[in-house]
């Protein structure tokens, strides 16, 4: 953490009215002391590209941004009854009362001061915010949970402002901890997967389904936006695909041991498999282990990772293929590819991006992408599927505009296993 109160020498011209670096931090202390039980917010703030922004328009141009970024720190603090300082470099914190307000208001009123002062949003300031009960923790505490906020937005050119819990630290702190301790929670079988059906609108009836990871600790659930950014990080995301490819593989043979014909269930892959490993060799041995049609599993792969990594792909898809396993490109339609690129890959289904779904219905180039999509996949005979349905009049328009095949909450929640299972009794 920068908290000495230097600065460096360019900028000493800027006259920040703000207590410096542990100075500040101890009048934090004691402005928390009278605040026992009550809700406060710690807040971190980085101007996004500073150096940048100094080698760009000079150095007296930088001093006045930071005078700029003080003036708003200091009424949102002057107006919430709290305090700010200032860290060094181009680092503030404040401190205030939440008597009163939300986190939704506080998100508005920092984005009002961020539209009003800052025009330019590359160079506009990050905003990392830690709301808590207060109980005794140290100014210095409080300011690296709100750092640990501001890491999710900083460098970011649209989104500026990051508001997170107790909770919500707490869950990122475990996911953390996973990071370095993958192993045990394979072991213990913390993780588990859900899976969501995907339907043919025209039958009504269940054609596949997507296995999700989940992970269970200390009774509850954990999406996979809190762990699997630190896991594809440190490259343990592969450890974790593996083990739920397997697991998925080990349902679909428990199915037909129950005498009953399972659809196929699609499993995801990230990135960092095409580089840690022979993976088009683990679906093909885990088919052959499990002595399971390889039918009865779909892969998906991600747009960007089909452009990023393509002779990986490539390869991996010609070898899989060969073996009659499925190949579905997710989050399609921001690449907007050639129908011989889709050809060359030799894909069975593109999943169209859900942004593309929520705005259906009033975002005419949303709706154009799905049009052009749904073209490409009946000129080249393979299946368009919409992800992300979840109301009827998101229904209704794709299916206007001859979408056949969907999958989302308008459907089916995510399911366990036995429930799914169940379902296909």
């Amino acid at each position: 953490m920068k908290g000495t109160g230097e600065t460096v020498e360019f900028r000493e011209s800027a006259s920040i009215p703000f207590d410096r670096g542990d100075a500040f931090l101890h009048n934090a202390d004691v402005w928390l002391k009278s605040k026992q039980g009550q809700c406060v917010a710690a807040i971190a703030v980085d101007l996004n590209y500073f150096l940048l922004y100094n080698s760009v328009h000079g150095w007296s141009a930088g001093n006045r941004l930071l005078m700029l970024l003080s003036d708003s720190i200091g009424a949102l603090a002057k107006g919430h009854g709290g305090l700010a300082g200032y860290l060094g470099d181009d680092d503030f914190c404040l401190f205030i009362d939440m008597a009163g307000t939300d986190q939704d208001s506080l998100k508005e009123e920092v984005q009002r001061s961020l539209d009003r002062d800052f025009k330019t949003p590359g160079f506009s300031p990050a905003y990392g915010v830690y709301i808590a009960n207060y109980r005794g923790e140290s100014a210095s505490k409080l300011y690296e949970s709100a750092l640990e906020a501001l890491s999710s937005v900083r460098g970011r050119y649209t989104e500026h402002i990051s508001v997170m819990d107790e909770e919500r630290l707490s869950q990122i702190q475990q996911a953390k901890r996973l990071a370095r301790n993958l192993g045990e929670a394979l072991e213990e079988h913390e993780f588990i997967f859900d899976l969501q059906p995907c339907i043919d609108y025209s039958t009504q009836r269940v054609f596949s389904a997507e296995a999700l990871i989940r992970w269970k600790k200390d009774g509850h659930i954990v999406g996979p936006g809190i762990f699997l950014k630190p896991l594809e990080k440190n490259g343990h995301i592969y450890a974790l695909d593996h083990y739920l490819w397997e697991e998925v593989f080990k349902m679909q043979k428990d199915i037909l041991g129950r005498g009953r014909k399972p659809v196929p269930v699609s499993v995801n892959l990230s990135q960092m498999d095409f580089y840690f490993g022979d993976i088009a060799g683990q679906f093909i041995g885990l088919s052959e282990k499990y002595g399971l049609d390889s039918s009865l599993i779909k892969i998906e792969i991600p747009e960007r990772i089909c452009v990023d990594a393509f002779p990986y792909v490539y390869e991996f898809i010609t070898r899989v293929r060969e073996k009659g396993f499925s190949i579905i490109i997710d989050d399609f339609g921001r690449g907007r590819f050639s129908d011989s690129f889709i050809q060359d890959l030799k894909v069975d289904t593109v999943k169209l991006d859900r942004a593309f779904i929520e705005h259906v219905n009033d975002d005419n180039e949303s709706r154009s992408i799905i049009i052009d999509a749904l073209a490409m996949a009946e000129r080249l005979n393979i299946r368009a599927m919409a992800k992300g349905v979840e109301t009827k009049e998101q229904e209704r328009v794709l299916s206007e505009l001859g979408c056949r095949y969907m999958q989302g909450f308008r459907y089916f929640r995510l399911m366990l296993v036995e429930e799914f299972m169940a379902m296909k009794a």
